[in-house]
């Protein structure tokens, strides 16, 4: 057949050659696949301080990892915690804890007269430099130690480390000789694909290698869950699109008794994920992994596009092009606005992830949409075995029509409906605790329980955010709110290592009791001169890489973010420009109050729906359209939860994509019912259903919270949807018996 697309055609076929190059380029440079757990959150919309502090404090947990080594031996274990540390080192992706040490070491050291153990100058009296004092002679006389004169008389009374054992909010415990902590930060993000991989590669390999040897090793950090997420989403990306695939292809083949019908919808499908990731690459800096999941949704909404116009062939005996967009082309559109409308709401929310769907969605589907009507249309011309395949077409429909649920069945069925409904909406329970969002492995928990007792601190996910106009105003709030917690309390504070200017001139100031009177008999029982004068020699000192990390900004203000690894029972301060931030419990209000908008936007999705559908149709009678998708979303909230299934954020966001695939069925029924002799439409629209069912209803598998509930909205609302479909055809078809001279909606007077 003559292709005759015209300019159109062409422009939709360049776009697509284009967006396929872009996903190329972006392949070659490396997929940035993103799986932090914050994409899939909300901004929190409160305080841009709090939200940068956040993120920040997300990173610095995040980018922790941990290893504790066991060996059969002393010198296995020394061996094996090398090796270790080489392969993770190399190509610097971790820096280890130990590198660290020696630029803290020398920054303590620089800094050593202006920093106290005491977090309050004035606990610092007569009493503490005593046992300063006694300390220092205990480590110079005793035989482990390692003390020059260098060093005395520099730091007589040994400061730097009695600092370097205070300072930190926690130590590790004594290992036993047989076992070797390995610790550090990661370089890159713990949530790239990329990082995560050569992190688990290079610490397999090295487990591999050392297993033999009767070497063990548990792990602690986000990476490894952030790693173990990532595999799971790819199976589950692999097992529900290879389900979803078959079973379109299989309704397809079914249906149309053509491969190249199969490859069609699949072309289709392609048309829509191509272009729609090309655009979220250049839109974002990463891709989330669940992006990928919820991309399965796409073969459903798009291989209905390519159901009905392939349908159009057999059914109509393969009329003309434009006759075809004709019949197919107003509510194919109806379903694409409507569709897109619903997609651009779960933009509103602010959520990373769901802006990554939106745009995937939007594009996607005008992509397909445009090559439906342009190209599709234009090359499916009549077959050698058309009349073949236009009986099985008929076959079909003689089946589907043949299909009548008797009342006892119908009225019963619709009784037990209602019913769930009202008791589910007894039943409705809420999850917005995002620590449950996702499984995390129960071998890693364990793995991670093993460093805790052996006094691995970690990094914590709590943290007390300090700000202030100025790093000095922020240091000086930071220290006022460490003077309220209790001692046992344990947070890595940047003023402990990095005080105010104001404290450090306290610091010092207090620490003159060591330099008075009592120095001369320190000085002489340490075996230096009585008349001696400490000698304070300049060392350019760095602050260490993890104490700068602490440290953020905003146009408005600086901040300070101290994790806390245990807060002891602590609420937090109680006044002023510093407060105890727990992010999981700041995103899950954030996740309740989104619920709350999330019907607003359902509103206004239903609301634009009601006003395309007028415009379009023009007849009270055709707002039955809207009917099936609005109880099909009541139906997908209420009766999962009267099976003990709570209520998300994600569920609601479901609910907006319902709007579109809803009303996708309610447009071909509503236009199926306004012609006397339409009988093809049912089977479109089964199909249709089927495929979708087929792609978004098998995300209800997923493990994940947020996939799940997805699903499992979507999996009720299109089997309401399909089954309340009926009520807009008996709308069209009451409303063509009552005007029996008007032309069919879409036909001009004097068409046939």
């Amino acid at each position: 057949m003559k292709f005759r697309g015209g300019v159109g055609a062409w422009l939709v076929c360049l776009w697509l050659v284009a967006c396929g190059g872009i996903l190329v380029w972006k392949f070659q440079a490396g997929l940035p696949i993103d799986t932090d757990i914050q994409s899939m959150l909300p901004e929190t919309g409160k305080d841009p301080v709090e939200r940068e502090a956040m993120i920040v404090a997300g990173k610095t947990a995040a980018a922790r990892a941990a290893f504790l080594i066991s060996a059969p031996d002393s010198a296995t274990a020394s061996a094996a915690a090398d090796d270790l540390t080489k392969r993770l080192t190399e190509g610097n992706l971790f820096a280890a804890d130990a590198a660290d040490a020696s630029t803290t070491g020398r920054y303590v050291f620089a800094n050593r007269g202006e920093l106290l153990c005491e977090r309050d100058p004035k606990q610092f009296d007569q009493a503490a430099a005593d046992r300063i004092a006694r300390r220092a002679m205990a480590e110079v006389f005793s035989p482990t130690g390692i003390v020059n004169s260098d060093l005395l008389k520099q730091d007589p009374y040994l400061i730097t480390t009695l600092l370097a054992n205070c300072l930190p909010p926690t130590s590790a415990a004594a290992l036993p000789e047989t076992k070797r902590l390995v610790s550090g930060r990661i370089a890159s993000s713990a949530y790239r694909m990329d990082a995560q991989g050569k992190i688990v590669d290079a610490f397999t390999a090295w487990r591999d290698a050392w297993a033999p040897k009767g070497v063990t090793a548990a792990r602690a950090g986000a990476v490894f869950h952030a790693d173990a997420a990532a595999q799971r989403a790819q199976n589950e990306m692999t097992l529900i699109g290879t389900i979803g695939s078959v079973g379109v292809a299989l309704l397809f083949f079914l249906a149309f008794l053509r491969i190249s019908h199969v490859g069609w919808g699949f072309l289709l499908v392609t048309i829509g994920l191509v272009p729609g990731f090309a655009v979220v690459l250049l839109m974002f800096k990463t891709v989330h992994v669940l992006v990928l999941v919820f991309a399965a949704m796409l073969i459903g909404i798009v291989s209905d596009y390519a159901v009905h116009t392939l349908a159009t062939g057999p059914a109509l005996n393969w009329p003309t092009a434009k006759a075809r967009i004709a019949e197919v082309g107003r509510p194919i559109s109806v379903s694409m606005v409507t569709s897109c409308l619903g997609f651009a709401a779960l933009a509103m929310f602010g959520v990373p992830l769901f802006q990554e769907v939106a745009v995937l969605s939007v594009v996607g589907i005008t992509s397909a949409w445009a090559f439906v009507m342009v190209v599709l249309l234009h090359v499916d011309g009549r077959p050698k075995r058309g009349e073949v395949y236009r009986k099985w077409w008929l076959r079909l429909e003689r089946m589907r029509d043949g299909v009548k649920l008797p009342g006892w069945i119908v009225w019963p069925s619709s009784a037990v409906l209602l019913g769930l409904m009202a008791y589910g909406a007894t039943q409705i329970t809420v999850l917005d605790d995002v620590r449950k969002f996702q499984p995390r492995p129960a071998d890693l928990m364990a793995e991670e329980h093993q460093l805790t007792d052996a006094g691995y601190g970690g990094s914590g996910v709590t943290f007390l955010l300090s700000q202030g106009a100025t790093l000095e105003e922020a240091k000086q709030n930071q220290e006022a709110a460490l003077s309220q917690a209790p001692p046992a309390a344990r947070i890595l504070a940047t003023t402990r290592f990095d005080p105010s200017a104001k404290r450090r001139a306290e610091n010092a100031a207090a620490q003159s009791i060591l330099y008075g009177p009592m120095l001369a008999t320190h000085a002489e029982a340490i075996g230096l001169d009585p008349g001696f004068t400490p000698e304070h020699a300049k060392v350019d000192a760095r602050p260490p890489g993890w104490l700068t990390e602490l440290e953020g900004h905003t146009d408005k203000a600086v901040f300070l973010i101290a994790p806390v690894l245990d807060a002891a029972g602590w609420p937090g301060p109680t006044a002023g420009a510093t407060r105890l931030i727990d992010p999981a419990a700041e995103y899950s209000a954030a996740f309740a109050g989104y619920r709350d908008y999330s019907v607003l936007a359902l509103i206004a999705a239903f609301a634009a729906a009601i006003v395309v559908t007028w415009f379009v149709y023009r007849k009270v009678a055709a707002l039955t359209i809207l009917i099936p998708p609005i109880l099909a979303a009541v139906a997908a909230l209420l009766v999962p939860a009267a099976f003990g299934q709570p209520i998300t954020f994600f569920s609601l966001a479901a609910a907006l994509v319902l709007v579109g695939t809803g009303i996708d069925y309610s447009a071909f029924q509503w236009e199926g019912g306004s012609k006397h002799d339409d009988t093809w439409t049912g089977v479109a629209v089964f199909i249709d259903a089927a495929t979708t069912l087929l792609s978004m209803g098998l995300l209800a598998l997923s493990e994940t919270i947020p996939v799940r509930s997805f699903g499992l909205t979507v999996s009720v609302g299109i089997a309401a949807a399909l089954a309340l479909s009926h009520i807009p055809r008996w709308a069209a078809q009451r409303d063509a018996r009552r005007n029996p001279t008007r032309p069919p909606d879409g036909q001009m007077a004097g068409e046939t």
